[in-house]
């Protein structure tokens, strides 16, 4: 946090994080940070004062990054005007004027989170290992969905195309198999 201005005198400020609760991709309180609450104090003179928020390694092997905010609550004790370089406005459900700062959790992991290095540049195993994935984190809704591409209309227009491109791109890959090129068209 900043404090800008003369920065005489003594001041403390309350500072808290809040969670969006009406937008997407929310970091939840408990799960991905912890809900801190605290007062900072500034000396006479001091500029800056930090303060730490604990986040959490997320359940699954991957996650988007997600966001939260942390309010500037209100001048606990000294003479200071509270402002911040984002007043967030929402409209509708949820809406609210306030001294907000945004926080992003960045995902600093690879995807599929279990994915050998030495498998990176092959599409073959970037599916393998996302598929592995799915099935670990979606469970049920996974074999619901696999079920749902039987269904001939969405498998006709959807499932078939792909899968005929990446056949195609696999057995016209002139620069990996040269002449064995010939014989995967044979086989197609």
């Amino acid at each position: 946090v900043e404090r800008v201005g003369a920065c005489v005198g003594e001041v403390e400020v309350q500072v808290r994080t809040l969670e969006r609760s009406f937008e997407g991709y929310k970091a939840i309180a408990g799960k991905d940070f912890e809900h801190t609450e605290t007062s900072l104090h500034f000396e006479c003179g001091q500029r800056l004062q930090s303060f730490e928020i604990p986040l959490h390694l997320p359940d699954s092997g991957w996650s988007p990054t997600l966001w939260f905010v942390v309010e500037l609550v209100e001048v606990v004790s000294g003479n200071a005007a509270l402002s911040n370089p984002m007043i967030l406005r929402w409209v509708g459900h949820g809406a609210q004027e306030g001294l907000f700062c945004r926080v992003y959790i960045m995902a600093e992991n690879s995807w599929p989170s279990d994915m050998p290095k030495d498998k990176v540049g092959s599409p073959l195993s970037i599916m393998y290992y996302y598929v592995k994935e799915r099935i670990r984190s979606r469970g049920e809704k996974f074999w619901k969905t696999m079920a749902a591409m039987l269904y001939e209309p969405f498998h006709t227009v959807f499932v078939s195309t792909l899968v005929q491109k990446q056949m195609v791109s696999w057995a016209c890959d002139w620069k990996n198999n040269g002449s064995g090129c010939y014989w995967r068209m044979s086989v197609l």
